[in-house]
């Protein structure tokens, strides 16, 4: 019975208010590692990210669609488009970026974010 424990691990859930300016995960995903970036490494993380992203285009997933067929099914570009796209342009990143970052660190990673709208002006 003992054994049945093993897998249970406490939650940690930690909270982080950002503004959403297009690199907004990527400083959630650094930032969860207590490891705050600076604009440059932003932009080495997107484009770390985007290569690990078209190097993971050809994989399939659960639905049987591979990385690639999902872009195009998302975005309706091409993976190598998408991934320049991300990695040069202020272009918010998604579940494909976490992804990848996941794989990048290795191990268990989850990432919940909401966005707050305000419909009296704030």
């Amino acid at each position: 019975m003992a054994s049945e424990n093993l897998f249970i691990r406490p939650a940690c859930i930690r909270w982080f208010r950002t503004k959403g300016d297009r690199h907004c995960l990527y400083r959630a995903l650094s930032e969860s590692y207590e490891q705050p970036l600076t604009p440059e490494e932003i932009w080495a993380l997107r484009g770390l990210l985007s290569k690990r992203v078209h190097a993971m285009s050809t994989r399939s997933h659960q639905s049987g669609l591979s990385l690639k067929d999902h872009i195009w099914a998302e975005h309706k570009i091409g993976v190598d488009d998408y991934c320049k796209r991300r990695a040069t342009t202020e272009v918010f990143g998604g579940p494909h970026e976490i992804e990848a970052y996941v794989e990048e660190k290795g191990g268990a990673f989850s990432v919940r974010i909401w966005t707050e709208v305000f419909l009296n002006g704030e």
